[in-house]
Order: structure tokens, then C-alpha cells, then sequence
């Protein structure tokens, strides 16, 4: 299930530059990430994930207005606070602050993505032992070619194997993979070499 993330607020400059933040940052959101000014002019549907990065008024507002029937399990808050007096609204997982680094930003967001998925394990369960393998042999730098003499597969099965683990874990690109089979332990650092990484 895709997870869309939605910036709300009413002044350019922050929404704006968290758009940019986002975009620019390693968790690949590219279609995925919209702007808004106004709650009203957001339209939700069933079949995705929100995010919703905004201040507490205004996510009240958009709560009000489209939220009210939407399932809980559905959408997440990450409330946006430029003034420090501000009090953390308890709806939400997660809070920005403006003196929060990109790193921090970045880390709130892919917590806040990661909640959807608690499990972590059931993500890599998904995967059959064949998407796993080719998994591995994609993330050490072997072209699909290659990958098909290994495992004595066609060329079109890796490809569609590829697709299919792009699916399940929302991962395109080929770096993207590599550090997700690095953290869930499908290849070992040891494994890569420096001609793999250039």
C-alpha cells in the first residue's frame, strides 16, 4: 500500500522547505509527497497511507472536514511547530520543530512511514526465498543478466522478480535495496566491495 505524504501549512517558506527536505532526502518519496496551503483543497482516498505533516489547527480542520470517516489505521500526524512555546498535540507520533536537522526531520518521517508496518519482519517474510536471493544478488551489484546465469532462471523472470520485490518493499532504486538488505541482514557489508559501491 502506497503511503502518501501530505505537507500542510499555510506559510510558503515551511512548507516548501520541507518539501524540499523530503524530495531531497534518501526516502525516495518522488510522487508520493504533496503541498498543500488549505485542508479543503486535499482530497483522501481509501487504498493509501497519509502522513500528514501540519500544525494541530490545521489538522483538526482537515479532520473536520475528511477524516472524521476515514479509518484511524489509515493516516498518521506529524505535527509542525515553528514556535517553541507550542505544547506536542498527543494525535500525533511524531513532532518537527524548526531548529530540528535534515537528519532529524528525515528520521521522524521514516519512523512515523515505518509505523504502518510495525513488523518489519513481515515485510521480508513476503519476499519468497526466490525474490530474497535475487534481493541479495541485485544489492551486490549483479545486473539482470548476470543474475539469471546464476540462478539459471530467464532474463524476464528476474525481471519480473525485481518488480515484485519494488512492490512489496517501495524501494526502486538499486542503492535503496542495498541498504535495506544491509539492515535486515541479507548480505553482510563484508560481502561488498568497493568496485560494487562506485
Amino acid at each position: 500500500m502506497n503511503t502518501r505524504i501530505l505537507i500542510i501549512h499555510q506559510s510558503a517558506i515551511v512548507a516548501e522547505g520541507l518539501q524540499r527536505l523530503l524530495q531531497n532526502s534518501s526516502l525516495q518519496l518522488h510522487d508520493h509527497l504533496r503541498m498543500f496551503n488549505d485542508p479543503a483543497d486535499i482530497t483522501i482516498h481509501s487504498g493509501s497511507n497519509y502522513i500528514f505533516i501540519t500544525t494541530s489547527a490545521l489538522f483538526q480542520s482537515l479532520y473536520k472536514m475528511q477524516l472524521i470517516n476515514f479509518s484511524e489505521s489509515g493516516y498518521r500526524f506529524i505535527q509542525c511547530i515553528t514556535d517553541p512555546a507550542t505544547s506536542r498535540d498527543n494525535l500525533c507520533l511524531e513532532a518537527i520543530y524548526l531548529d530540528d536537522s535534515q537528519n532529524q526531520v528525515i528520521e521522524k518521517v521514516r519512523n512515523t512511514i515505518n509505523s504502518f508496518h510495525p513488523d518489519k519482519n513481515a515485510v521480508i517474510s513476503s519476499l519468497t526465498d526466490r525474490e530474497t536471493e535475487v534481493l541479495k544478488l541485485v544489492s551486490l551489484g549483479n545486473a539482470s543478466k548476470e543474475i539469471a546465469d546464476k540462478l539459471n532462471i530467464s532474463t524476464h523472470t528476474v525481471i519480473t522478480h525485481r518488480k515484485n520485490i519494488t512492490e512489496k518493499l517501495g524501494i526502486k532504486s538499486i542503492s535503496g535495496l542495498t541498504v535495506y538488505a544491509i539492515l535486515n541482514k541479507i548480505i553482510d557489508t563484508d560481502e561488498l566491495s568497493i568496485d560494487d559501491l562506485i
